[in-house]
């Protein structure tokens, strides 16, 4: 079974700075806007390179990260947010 890309995303008011991991370590990068537009570009780009299914994680940090989280969720992926203090690389 192919394993699923990762999608780690590092959420500012303006920005979101994404960093899209495959198991067999390929790795891509993005800069899209903390806005709807910036959503859809970001689905589009995770289309692009098979990867519209990776699991996203981001930090909870404000309140920045809470529309891309519920933007990226409808549209069937796995989100997970996670306190800034228990991540760990």
């Amino acid at each position: 079974m192919k394993q699923k890309p990762c999608l780690g995303i590092d959420v500012s008011k303006a920005k979101a700075e994404c960093g899209l991991l495959w198991a067999d370590s390929k790795y891509r990068s993005k800069v899209v806007s903390n806005q709807a537009v910036g959503f859809a570009q970001l689905r589009q780009w995770l289309q692009k390179y098979d990867a519209s299914q990776a699991h996203v994680c981001m930090e909870a940090t404000g309140v920045s990260w809470e529309e891309l989280a519920l933007a990226l969720s409808a549209h069937g992926m796995a989100v997970s947010v996670v306190n800034p203090a228990q991540i760990k690389c």
